[in-house]
């Protein structure tokens, strides 16, 4: 009897070796699983700056772009302008030149009928 309460006795202690090794062995994956919770968490944290840094230089690179295209819209509208200004000189020198050749065609028109009563007065 005496012999199996000392096998009894070592079968406990073995379970209860076993029972802290399994022990340290749950606290060490909890470790573990703390340790890649957190380089998890810190390569998260990376990628959302650097998708908040792209983020942002997209919208600084459009912000450019769109400041780019207003200057050139502005210049666009100065050469329309300047154009049209030019168009309506050019019209008004046509409009005047017009008028002088209607001028010149009367005058014409009269001095040669002056010289055709002239011409016929000779005969």
């Amino acid at each position: 009897m005496e012999r199996e309460i000392t096998d009894l006795r070592s079968k406990l202690k073995e379970c209860e070796k076993e029972r802290l090794k399994a022990a340290q062995y749950g606290l060490q994956l909890m470790e573990r699983q703390t340790e890649l919770q957190n380089q998890l968490d810190k390569c998260h944290e990376e990628m959302m700056t650097q998708k908040c840094r792209s983020h942002r230089q997209e919208v600084n690179d459009l912000k450019n772009k769109l400041e780019k295209l207003k200057v050139e819209l502005d210049g666009a509208r100065l050469i329309e302008k300047q154009l049209k200004q030019k168009l309506d000189h050019q019209e008004e020198v046509l409009a005047h030149k017009s008028e002088k050749l209607r001028l010149m065609e009367g005058v014409k028109t009269a001095l040669q009928e002056v010289n055709s009563h002239s011409t016929n007065k000779n005969n």
